[in-house]
């Protein structure tokens, strides 16, 4: 006989996963359990591992409240995996170190440290919680995403094994190899005035003699073949760098690490993360529900698997790609690698439904879609691809995608990205991005937008896909040098073909379209229509970096209908088709406030209809820009509400780089509601 506990669990699986559950068992797993039970409601079982390798295809399962620390693979069709009703479930990479903690000096740079003997490899330390730092110098002062905190560096031209001089190294730190074993990370580039970087180099330290350090390779693609010229960096992940609280280092069997000051006379919980993956889901039609993940990669190759309510923090970890040099596998690794854990969420199956999810604090990538059919809704991804390489909030590479209600904010580079037909050999197909709240991109990197994609051959199939609705606040670039002007709204590369971009707003950014073309005739660009959007304090309205080589520009360009306000200029733009009209701030209801519905009549039925556009107004014509003043207002962004536990404990993750505008909360204007 069924108790009114099991029943009641019963009702709420029926109510929340009837297109997933087969008739089928369901059991418990507790903390409390063992994995010699029954897997009753009273009689758990102990390990997730152990629930999944009884369960059969159609099973279900529930996770009663408390700390998991495993490695989760589904490889059963229709696995039901959940949390009780309001009860809070945390799945991690992290496991609390065990052994004696013993004082150590390093005779390298005469400071006193902590060290345990461990031979697993440490990915992350967290402390009470907490993420600390890997050892590095000059030490982190600021957020992960800004250079404020990153020293001078030159790279020299010569060869893939590059040297690397940064002089302002301390005199104490300049004996023979003090460097060797760590890493050098930096944004450099062989421009003589402006740097232009789209993406970070560096390398392994093989060794080092006072200001000079001889890295393994850097990338290929930057600024210059390798990576060469003036430029910012820092060493990472060198014992003799850690020399401050929170720092931290693992090599030669031990972990070194210093308490937080506050923490130096407590006892908190030491926890280290040694596995790269929590979750791989191999199998179809998985379900996971209100399940927290922390410290590890999730890997999904099944199809039609639907994620909700569930929370993803510190997913990629530091490691230095093999190969970030010419070669064209080498290349691809700068977008995320499911093998090494630098995608992120990496999602190979098609069909994925994930809703309501809150995904955060990463060295690379946020999501990375190769699969197809997939839809990412009502989701917040921020504080991701700290290492400044091409990942981003959202990687789109696979076709019938969509993106819609999230908000992406405080990234590296691009919020969104939809793939290079060159050296990843992929890019978006009919995809639909809409009614997402982007902000503060391109914190390490230039010559990227909010929304960026390059096909590199407009004959490689049109991509057929849409950007609409969207709300891009904040890509004015890295917050020290000096740096050309690529830091883009929406950015359609290279002889692209196949895109509406239409009612999007963009605010404060450099450039608010660019879109370049540099072949004729079937390879040139086609197709592509920017219509109906809304510029607020952007530099250049519209940019065309490159002219066709042939003395006619065959790219289809259209640019209708389209509003500047308070912008600096129009930008350099030859296409067939080119309008933008300047208004006052006073033509629109609150642009600070980011309402830009009109108020003047000047702009109000006035646009014109293209030729085949299917263009919705509710006039005698369209309005100019990205609102219909006789229709209902559009929304942007995600309403999701993170838990407050999880804001207390990931302290910066709301905190990095946070623009100073008066539209920042979720629920104003132009939020969802």
């Amino acid at each position: 006989m069924k108790t009114r506990e099991s029943i009641k669990i019963i009702f709420y699986l029926f109510v929340l996963f009837t297109p997933f559950i087969c008739v089928g068992r369901t059991c418990y797993i507790a903390p409390f359990g063992l994995d010699t039970n029954k897997g009753s409601i009273n009689a758990p079982f102990r390990t997730i591992s152990n629930a999944i390798g009884q369960m059969a295809a159609g099973d279900s399962c529930i996770l009663r409240e408390g700390t998991y620390r495993e490695k989760i693979v589904i490889d059963k069709a229709g696995i039901v995996l959940c949390a009780y009703p309001g009860e809070n479930v945390l799945v991690t990479g992290c496991d609390p170190i065990e052994g004696a903690i013993e004082n150590f000096k390093n005779s390298q740079n005469n400071e006193f440290c902590n060290r345990i003997k461990f031979d697993k490899k440490v990915y992350q330390l967290f402390i009470g919680g907490k993420q600390m730092d890997i050892a590095r110098w000059p030490n982190k002062t600021t957020s992960l995403l800004s250079m404020k905190d990153w020293e001078s560096s030159l790279v020299d031209a010569a060869g893939e094994d590059k040297k690397v001089t940064m002089p302002s190294i301390p005199v104490q730190s300049q004996s023979s190899d003090f460097w060797k074993g760590g890493y050098y990370i930096g944004v450099n580039s062989e421009a003589t005035t402006k740097l232009s970087t789209w993406y970070s180099g560096g390398g392994q330290i093989i060794s080092s003699t006072g200001e000079l350090l001889h890295i393994s390779q850097t990338c290929y693609g930057v600024g210059g073949k390798y990576a060469n010229g003036k430029g910012y960096g820092y060493i990472l992940n060198c014992l003799n760098a850690l020399d401050t609280e929170k720092e931290w280092f693992w090599g030669d069997g031990y972990l070194y690490f210093k308490y937080p000051n506050h923490l130096a006379t407590e006892k908190p919980l030491i926890e280290v993360r040694t596995r790269v993956s929590i979750l791989e889901i191999t199998a179809n039609n998985v379900c996971i529900k209100d399940i927290n993940f922390k410290a590890g990669t999730i890997l999904i190759g099944g199809d039609k698997a639907e994620i909700g309510s569930c929370t993803f923090r510190y997913i990629s970890p530091f490691v230095w790609n093999p190969g970030d040099n010419s070669s064209e596998s080498g290349a691809r690794c700068n977008w995320g690698d499911y093998t090494n854990g630098s995608s992120g969420i990496c999602v190979l199956g098609n069909g994925l439904s994930m809703k309501d999810c809150y995904v955060a604090h990463s060295w690379f990538n946020g999501i990375v879609l190769w699969g197809n059919s997939c839809t990412v809704d009502n989701c917040i991804i921020e504080d991701v691809n700290w290492m400044g390489k091409r990942c981003s909030g959202i990687n789109s590479f696979g076709a019938d995608n969509t993106i819609r209600y999230c908000t992406i904010r405080n990234t590296g580079a691009s919020s969104i990205e939809g793939g290079n037909g060159a050296w990843i050999k992929k890019y978006a197909i009919r995809n639909l991005w809409e009614h997402n709240r982007c902000e503060n991109a391109c914190n390490l990197v230039v010559d990227q937008g909010f929304f960026y994609i390059n096909h590199q051959n407009g004959a490689s199939p049109s991509a057929n896909s849409e950007w609409r609705y969207n709300l891009l606040i904040h890509n004015q670039g890295p917050d020290k040098g000096v740096w050309t002007s690529t830091n883009v709204g929406l950015y359609v590369d290279n002889n692209s073909s196949g895109y509406l971009v239409h009612h999007n707003v963009v605010v404060d950014a450099k450039e608010g379209i660019r879109y370049n073309d540099f072949l004729d005739g079937a390879r040139a660009g086609k197709g592509v229509y920017f219509y109906n959007n809304t510029f607020y304090q952007v530099n250049q309205c519209m940019a065309s970096g490159r002219i066709p080589r042939g003395t006619k520009p065959d790219a289809d360009i259209t640019v209708e209908n389209n509003l500047g306000i308070g912008c600096g200029g129009y930008g350099v733009f030859t296409r067939t088709s080119s309008n933008v009209e300047f208004a006052e701030k006073s033509s629109v209801e609150n642009a600070d406030n980011s309402n830009f519905t009109l108020k003047q009549s000047k702009y109000i039925d006035a646009g014109v209809l293209i030729q085949n556009v299917d263009i919705s107004y509710a006039g005698t014509a369209p309005d100019i820009g990205a609102f219909e003043t006789k229709s209902p207002t559009w929304h942007a962004g995600s309403d999701l509400v993170i838990p407050e536990k999880i804001l207390i404990e990931d302290n910066e993750g709301l905190t990095t780089h946070v623009v100073d505008t008066p539209d920042r909360d979720l629920k104003s204007n132009y939020g969802k509601q």
